[in-house]
């Protein structure tokens, strides 16, 4: 990610896209009211009001050096890496095929283009709307990089719809605000 895990690991981090924020919290010592004050901060700021939250367990796999999330992708519910490193949602080959009835469409589809080819392995963006739940928070997303061969689902910052999040890796949970957005 864009600060090695070895790092956050210690710390939550708030990330406020609009206002071009991070805030930290040395070894996630904050509490549910602090949580609810920096949302309403960021979010809520003009009503007064802090946002309905949904919270996410994260569990840490020391093997992949990894925090995982369980979402669901177009219903199929499936555990993604959360990595600050990268700004989209990547799948692999077995779920584009379990999401997509007919497997992955070959790269020369005209619904998808090849981002990326090296040694076998192809990353695609499909032009298709799709739908990424975690937990009340739901972002409708036109396009997915599919990079096949891949080993693992990953869940980047941008799959987050520019929204605020609170990450606190210490004590392995994700905030973010309830509702649906779009990713354009």
């Amino acid at each position: 990610g864009l600060l090695g895990l070895s790092v956050l690991k210690n710390w939550a981090i708030g990330i406020d896209p609009k206002k071009q924020r991070l805030t930290f919290w040395k070894e996630g010592r904050l509490s549910s009211g602090q949580v609810r004050q920096w949302f309403q901060d960021t979010v809520g700021e003009h009503s007064g009001i802090a946002p309905k939250l949904t919270t996410l367990p994260l569990h840490y796999n020391e093997r992949v050096e990894c925090f995982w999330t369980q979402a669901s992708l177009d219903g199929v519910v499936e555990q993604f890496c959360l990595d600050t490193g990268t700004t989209g949602i990547l799948i692999t080959e077995q779920l584009a095929r379990q999401i997509t009835p007919t497997g992955v469409p070959a790269p020369t589809s005209p619904t998808l283009k090849v981002l990326h080819a090296d040694e076998g392995t192809f990353q695609i963006r499909a032009s298709i709307q799709r739908s990424l739940a975690l937990g009340e928070f739901v972002v409708e997303a036109p396009l997915i990089d599919t990079v096949l061969g891949g080993k693992e689902n990953t869940l980047g910052i941008g799959a987050f719809a520019g929204s605020k999040i609170l990450i606190n890796f210490p004590y392995g949970i994700c905030h973010v605000p309830a509702g649906r957005r779009k990713l354009i």
